[in-house]
């Protein structure tokens, strides 16, 4: 019988579902996904906790993709990010998730994030040079991870500019913040020396969609400049300008704002151009699972194993 995973991203802008299964040289087979957007990191409050509202739709959100989960036979790994690292009650939504719908929430380090980023990042384009950088650009946050194949990251780090945080920003200022506060990680950074920079997340899909096959399926470079000239556009752009671009409802009023976070980051970490990967955190969370799972037992039927022992 085929085993099969799911992992839930808990997201600060969305949250999302995908269940694989093992191909034969060991890749994931995608085999379904699901997506709800409830931008949790704009729902805190001044207090800084999560709104009784906002953690019932999330919830409900969890209760379906669970569901579908287990539509497929698979039991998800789940794991929180950024707002619900910053949420005060945070821990509240875990014990909430456990008691309502019997399921484990692991909110993510920020190291934690970037690292697991990275491998599914990488994981999923061919052609890399050995050593490679990873920015994973969500609603609530930026994590970058500089690693080698067959190896642990390197560098793992975390900056709170997901595109969530800049509100009404002008374009001058969300470049002027992101270089401001990337200048010491950045520095970090070109010290390893990276052969390419590769972006992961749903802003950087979706750019990816806007720039075609070349970029969305083969992973083809972008030049830095063209990447501004992209984000410029889709900054001023009007919504019915982002629905010709193929822009989804949902990512139009953050699309313009998301390029731009992107944009800034390449241009302060220094690279000439940046790759999008089709993988990202989830296919991290897999793979990590998938490869605890045959550890634990070679012999074929693989046992889920718990969530506190993954080798994050």
């Amino acid at each position: 019988m085929d085993m099969h995973f799911a992992a839930m991203d808990l997201g600060s802008n969305s949250f999302h579902l995908l269940v694989a299964a093992r191909g034969p040289d060991g890749e994931l087979v995608k085999l379904g996904a699901y997506k709800e957007v409830l931008k949790l990191s704009s729902s805190i409050d001044a207090a800084g906790r999560l709104p009784e509202s906002t953690i019932a739709r999330a919830l409900d959100a969890l209760g379906t993709m669970l569901a579908f989960a287990r539509f497929f036979r698979a039991q998800p790994i789940a794991v929180g990010t950024s707002a619900l690292r910053a949420a005060k009650n945070g821990q509240d939504f875990v014990r909430a998730a456990k008691r309502r719908l019997g399921l484990e929430v692991r909110i993510l380090s920020g190291d934690e994030e970037a690292a697991l980023a990275y491998s599914g990042a990488r994981s999923a384009l061919s052609g890399l040079p050995a050593r490679i950088a990873v920015v994973d650009l969500g609603g609530g946050s930026v994590e970058i991870a500089v690693g080698e194949l067959q190896e642990q990251c390197r560098c793992t780090e975390t900056l709170p500019l997901g595109f969530l945080r800049f509100g009404a920003s002008s374009e001058s200022e969300i470049r002027e913040r992101v270089a401001r506060e990337v200048r010491e990680v950045a520095a970090r950074v070109r010290g390893l020396s990276p052969g390419a920079c590769v972006a992961s997340g749903g802003t950087a899909r979706a750019l990816a969609k806007v720039l075609g096959p070349s970029a969305r399926v083969e992973g083809r470079p972008i030049q830095r400049d063209q990447l501004r000239s992209l984000s410029r556009e889709l900054f001023h752009a009007s919504p019915a300008r982002l629905a010709e671009l193929g822009i989804e409802p949902a990512r139009r009023d953050a699309i313009g704002v998301g390029a731009t976070v992107l944009s800034a980051l390449v241009d302060g970490l220094g690279a000439p151009s940046l790759r999008i990967s089709p993988g990202g955190l989830r296919e991290g969370v897999l793979l990590q699972q998938m490869a605890l799972s045959e550890r634990a037992d070679p012999s074929g039927f693989h046992a889920m194993a718990p969530l506190d022992q993954l080798a994050l």
